[in-house]
Formats: structure tokens, sequence, C-alpha cells
């Protein structure tokens, strides 16, 4: 009991501290992982739009199953929809080799 009681104060104590952890960033939006501490759900990505200097508006959140990092050209903002450009890899135990899948992530954007 103590171990899950201690994981739960402890999440509720970080989450106050915790910086965000920002995956992409452009002058439009910026993408970040969701803090869930440590008993928290994997991968669940909040999509930000940046107004002014100050102001954030949380646009779409999403979940993926993997850790995402993002580059420049993977990311892309078409008539309200965001389209993220990955390559996921994956190892093939029988074959004994990496496989690589070119992937399309469309999120639909609430503005």
């Amino acid at each position: 009991m103590d171990g899950i009681l201690g994981a739960i104060l402890s999440s509720i104590f970080l989450f106050l501290f915790a910086p965000d952890d920002i995956r992409f960033k452009n002058d439009q939006i910026q993408i970040n992982k969701k803090f869930g501490g440590f008993l928290g759900a994997c991968c669940t990505y909040e999509i930000i739009e940046k107004k002014y200097l100050l102001f954030e508006k949380n646009i779409a959140e999403f979940q993926f199953e993997k850790n995402l990092y993002l580059k420049k050209n993977d990311v892309k903002i078409k008539n309200d929809i965001l389209e993220m450009n990955l390559i996921l890899k994956d190892y093939n135990l029988t074959e004994d080799h990496y496989i690589a899948k070119d992937t399309i992530i469309y999120v639909a954007l609430k503005k």
C-alpha cells in the first residue's frame, strides 16, 4: 500500500513542478507530451496554438503508443488538419532485422 500511495502523492507533487516536455515547436504550434505521473498512461500528446506572446490555446489532443520525436519537415498543417510523417521501426525476431514503416498521422484541429 505504501508504494502505490507514495507514487500517487509524488505524482501530484511533481505535477506542480514538471516542465513541459516539448516534442515539436514552430511559429504556429507546439506539441507537448502530457505529464501523467508515475502511474499514468503512456504517450498522450497535446497540440497548443500560440497566440501573440503570452497566450496559448489547446487545439487538439491525441494518444500514440510510442514516443514521438518530430523534425521541422515532418509536421504540416492543411485546412485545420495536422499531418505528421513518421518512420516507425520495429524488430522482426524471425528474420532477425529491423522493419521500417512510413506512416502518416492525421489529427483534426479545433480552431
